[in-house]
């Protein structure tokens, strides 16, 4: 049996623990701790050859399966078959919410319990896999607050989210586009007459005359063309799109210098691709 033979059966079902001292996105009302990682997806493709390794997208289309951790900038997820990966962009682009939708705050000191509160209870949260946060901001009347923003498997899922509740949530559906923005973007940063200006201007850029819209047309009175067009806008404001999202799998140097693998693993996932 060689080395490789003999780390990988060494290694076989047995957990990785992760770095519970995670680095949050903003300052920290409380640290969130995950399940261990079963590494059985990384033993899967770290055993093929290389040449075979570059043939093999098994980890591409492997779906998110929850966060491992979150910076500045840039957040690791597990995958459904074990790989984690690194994407780095912005907020909206890396957990697939172009609208920043966020968790509500059922129960301010244990956003897990309010972000699974929300998945039981709110048609928008169902497809949302896990959560990152917390971010720390202030509203428009000088509060601090802390975000934490749901993530989906892919934009169409985060679309989906972000329409429905703005069609169906008695929050948005019966407000002006004006109104329905400020309180949709309530934060000290957050300009609404721009918003407005921006979301207003892509609807009627893109539609007929007859279809043309200002910001006291009603979210409720919307066509499906007008809303695909409003979310676009909702898309630019949020800043979605505006430069290339990046993920890669993260190298094995990496992991074990955050407490992800063991030394005893590196040989293992060093055989990884390093392009996602």
């Amino acid at each position: 049996m060689g080395i490789l033979d003999e780390i990988i059966s060494k290694l076989r079902g047995q957990p990785v623990e992760p770095n519970f001292n995670v680095e949050p996105d903003g300052p920290p009302s409380q640290n969130i701790a995950q399940a261990p990682i079963v590494n059985k997806g990384l033993l899967d493709i770290g055993s093929a050859l290389p040449e075979q390794q570059l043939q093999d997208d098994r980890y591409k289309k492997s779906k998110i399966r929850r966060v491992v951790a979150s910076r500045p900038g840039e957040t690791d997820y597990e995958l459904e078959n074990g790989v984690i990966i690194t994407t780095t962009g912005v907020v909206s682009d890396r957990t697939n919410n172009p609208g920043n939708i966020t968790v509500p705050q059922y129960y301010p000191n244990d956003p897990r319990k309010s972000f699974e509160k929300a998945k039981r209870t709110l048609s928008w949260f169902k497809n949302a896999v896990d959560f990152i946060g917390p971010f720390k901001e202030q509203t428009k009347g000088g509060k601090d607050v802390f975000q934490y923003y749901p993530v989906y498997q892919d934009q169409q899922d985060g679309n989906e989210a972000a329409r429905f509740l703005l069609t169906k949530g008695k929050a948005y559906k019966n407000k002006s586009i004006k109104s329905a923005l400020a309180t949709w973007a309530p934060l000290k940063g957050d300009d609404t007459t721009q918003y407005t200006n921006t979301i207003v201007n892509e609807i009627n850029k893109n539609v007929p005359k007859g279809q043309k819209v200002t910001e006291n047309t009603l979210i409720k009175d919307l066509s499906d063309v007008q809303m695909k067009y409003f979310q676009a806008g909702m898309k630019k404001q949020e800043g979605s799109g505006a430069k290339p999202l990046q993920s890669f799998v993260k190298s094995a140097g990496r992991m074990q210098q955050e407490g992800l693998i063991g030394k005893d693993q590196m040989n293992v996932l060093d055989m990884l691709p390093r392009n996602f």
